[in-house]
């Protein structure tokens, strides 16, 4: 989970959906630091994205980031960041 104190407080999707874009932009270069092996687990087969696709959504468990319901019907709150 992550979030900033931007994030946090009302008005904190904003911030929230900036971050998710940022993150896309980079997700190649992320996926390269988290180790060997990840090909094997990121299949798109178990809650997941395969390895080279980067999605988002509130309350999907399948999402590379996910936005709780919760924190999208407040309208602030954190990310999660799915991927290892």
């Amino acid at each position: 989970n992550y979030s900033t104190k931007s994030m946090r407080v009302p008005g904190g999707m904003k911030p929230i959906e900036d971050a998710i874009e940022r993150l896309s932009k980079c997700h190649a270069e992320h996926i390269s630091q988290y180790g060997y092996g990840n090909e094997e687990r990121l299949t798109g087969a178990h809650e997941t994205c395969d390895i080279n696709t980067f999605r988002s959504g509130t309350a999907d468990r399948g999402a590379s980031i996910r936005i709780p319901l919760p924190v999208q019907l407040k309208g602030y709150g954190y990310l999660e960041d799915r991927r290892p």
